[in-house]
């Protein structure tokens, strides 16, 4: 059985893998997600580096990521304009 120390640890590498999928998703640079999300341009600096958000500040910023409603990455080859 993991002890509540290591289950906080999951929590934080899913996470830092959730930030990253959402990122590709929605071509977005960390400091553009780290503002709108926490209002911290340099937060997944400090995150990647050893940075520890709270169990709810993590909860608050996956809530951030299902309710964002941004635009999504444009597929390669994609166009707008019609043939």
């Amino acid at each position: 059985m993991k002890t509540l120390a290591e289950q906080i640890d999951d929590s934080r590498n899913k996470l830092a893998a959730d930030i990253v999928a959402f990122q590709l998703r929605h071509d977005m640079p960390d400091s553009t997600f780290g503002r709108l999300c926490m209002r911290d341009p340099a937060f997944l600096y400090g995150f990647r580096k050893g940075r520890k958000p709270s169990v709810e500040k993590m909860a608050a910023i996956s809530k951030w990521m299902m309710e964002y409603r941004g635009p999504l990455r444009r597929r390669a080859g994609s166009s707008r304009a019609a043939a």
